[in-house]
């Protein structure tokens, strides 16, 4: 059976968004494979996927299910042990850890639920450092960087460190240093789980503001109810593809 064939299969239940959208990110035949001292684990098993520009999808699944490295691999950090990844038509199987850093700093952008932000800069300087690996100019990147925290409405507390942020404006923080490089793909791995409830609400507003402007967005989560939010909703138990659905249809 074709590779073409394999996926239509898999993808029956849902077509592509309803806008007329090209397919952004592929994945055929996809395992992941890791070796521990007590034996090798699979954590990926035969994955066939596509992502489609301008989606908003939503990564579900039990802790252990292999949503946080599908999403590795989505985003080029993790290689497959098998399988092959296409990226805008190219196929990044192969590529060298250099031209894999060099798309991933071009084209995709890093949200995650620990912030990860540098406690020695301030809110500008976090920002901005993607750009520095870019060779972008000082100027630029102060620029940049500014336009992007006015984007999640951070710009007065473009001087403000970690420390004195709030958990909700540390993940804004973390959002706008990942929309600096104005990446077509935006990749969160459970954005909400350090917030409280509101806050988490606000940061799933933001995220699904990034995607009407045209950003294709997914998310990692074990929360059905901000599963629903998404577009799409791909469904992961024991490293395998169960199901993709559209919204509200987890459960």
């Amino acid at each position: 059976m074709s590779e073409t064939i394999i996926l239509n299969s898999i993808e029956k239940k849902l077509e592509r968004p309803q806008i007329s959208s090209p397919i952004l990110c592929e994945l055929i035949a996809v395992s992941k494979e890791y070796s521990l001292d007590s034996g090798n684990v699979m954590a990926l098993k035969d994955i066939h996927f596509r992502l489609y520009e301008k989606d908003f999808l939503s990564i579900l699944g039990p802790s252990g299910s292999g949503k946080s490295t599908l999403l590795h691999i989505l985003g080029l950090l993790s290689n497959p042990s098998k399988g092959r990844i296409f990226f805008k038509g190219q196929d990044v199987s192969c590529l060298s850890e250099w031209a894999l850093a060099r798309l991933r700093g071009q084209k995709i952008g890093f949200v995650f639920q620990a912030f990860h932000l540098l406690p020695s800069l301030n809110a500008l300087e976090n920002v901005a450092l993607p750009l520095i690996y870019q060779r972008v100019s000082g100027g630029q990147r102060k620029r940049k960087a500014l336009e992007a925290l006015e984007k999640v409405g951070l710009a007065r507390r473009s001087h403000h460190f970690p420390r004195q942020l709030s958990g909700g404006e540390s993940q804004r923080v973390a959002i706008a240093r990942a929309l600096v490089s104005q990446p077509s793909l935006i990749l969160a791995d459970e954005p909400t789980g350090n917030l409280d409830t509101q806050m988490g609400k606000e940061i799933l507003g933001m995220l699904k503001m990034l995607n009407e402007e045209g950003k294709t967005v997914v998310v990692v989560t074990h929360d059905v109810r901000i599963a629903n939010e998404a577009n799409r909703i791909l469904f992961l138990k024991d490293g395998k593809v169960e199901s993709l659905s559209s919204r509200g249809e987890a459960r």
